[in-house]
């Protein structure tokens, strides 16, 4: 089961790689993280483009500004491998057992996540950590 992260960007080159480097550090690896450089004035998109030439799970998009994450989180949703997504922002991080709890919640009670946060739920539930919300036809 492969994981596709997704991480719209924006002026982020104080933050970018603590992202990056959390989904390195991943106990499950069976990852590719899509990085969107929504056009940024900074160095965010020199940052993104070194970490895909170190690691071939991890690729560099860059775009015209487009002034939202949605955007850039569509554009990448049109280059996924993955059978599920994860989204995180460039200025957080997921600890490095997400997916492998993602993955757990998964395989336990054989439903597809609709949608994830990181942390929004880790709080109430070790089963359940990023989980929001399930797609009951599948």
């Amino acid at each position: 089961m492969k994981y596709s992260i997704i991480i719209p960007a924006y002026n982020m080159e104080k933050y970018i790689s603590d992202a990056i480097e959390s989904v390195i550090s991943q106990t499950y690896k069976e990852w590719e993280c899509i990085i969107v450089d929504d056009g940024s004035t900074d160095l965010t998109g020199n940052l993104i483009d070194e970490y895909a030439i170190k690691d071939s799970r991890i690729r560099a998009l860059h775009q015209k500004h487009s002034g939202t994450a949605a955007s850039a989180r569509n554009t990448a949703l049109n280059h996924v491998t993955g059978e599920y997504i994860q989204f995180l922002d460039a200025d957080d991080r997921i600890s490095n057992d997400c997916l492998e709890k993602n993955n757990y919640a998964i395989q336990t009670f054989k439903k597809k996540y609709k949608f994830s946060d990181h942390e929004t739920l880790q709080h109430i539930s070790m089963i359940l950590p990023i989980a929001l919300s399930f797609n009951d036809n599948n």
